[in-house]
């Protein structure tokens, strides 16, 4: 699914690469727990395998195509057809409501939206589907999404990232908000979804605590071998 060779970022005027990965291998299906401490560069990473980053040197390649020979708009659209996102801050559109929110995991990628529509019919019945399973239910629908718990926001934003069954599911801190209780909860719900469309799972964290409900983790510190001094 995943794999890095002599990867390295440094963000412009900087002294000190802030990603450089010799080599990482992540393959299809696997639920990957990423932690780490605050500014060790869990989220840069996450923007360079989501193709948002260019690396300064080195390969990714994610599906067997390497991101680094991309333009960036082929990077946007291989990015909104294989990867499903779902950030720390959400990213919801509070205009919008839950099922307009999930369907624009659709929006921009043909791939996805014939996925969604060859299993569902449509991409609002897919969507429909998604957040049934996820406890949104039918009232809800009609709502703006700032309207919702932060819990009901987490699962409208599950949705929106499995819809349509990317191969890559990316989460940054997404139950950073959440008790132990609901973030057990949240997961548990994330690992169904990525099993219903054979996602590899990518999960990133401070909180070790979560570590053992995945079946592989990766500490950055030990994978990330940038220097201290220059």
């Amino acid at each position: 699914m995943i794999t890095l060779e002599q990867l390295r970022y440094r963000w412009p005027k900087h002294d000190i690469d802030t990603i450089h990965i010799e080599q990482l291998q992540i393959q299809q299906g696997e639920r990957i727990f990423l932690f780490g401490p605050s500014g060790t560069g869990k989220s840069t990473l996450l923007g360079l395998l989501a193709g948002i980053h260019r690396p300064t040197l080195g390969k990714i390649s994610i599906l067997n195509q390497d991101l680094t020979s991309l333009s960036n708009a082929k990077r946007d659209q291989f990015r909104a057809d294989h990867i499903g996102t779902i950030f720390q801050n959400f990213n919801l559109l509070a205009y919008l409501n839950p099922l307009e929110n999930v369907m624009l995991g659709c929006h921009f990628s043909t791939l996805r939206t014939n996925k969604a529509v060859q299993q569902h019919g449509s991409v609002k019945q897919a969507a429909r589907h998604l957040l049934a399973q996820l406890g949104i239910s039918e009232p809800l629908l009609h709502h703006s999404v700032g309207e919702l718990s932060i819990g009901q926001q987490q699962r409208i934003v599950a949705a929106r990232a499995v819809i349509g069954k990317p191969e890559l599911i990316i989460a940054d801190e997404p139950t950073s908000a959440l008790d132990a209780d609901n973030r057990a909860a949240f997961i548990n719900l994330l690992f169904e979804q990525a099993t219903q469309c054979n996602a590899t799972l990518l999960f990133v964290s401070h909180d070790q605590s979560l570590a053992p409900m995945f079946s592989r983790q990766l500490s950055l510190a030990e994978i990330n071998q940038r220097d201290e001094k220059v």
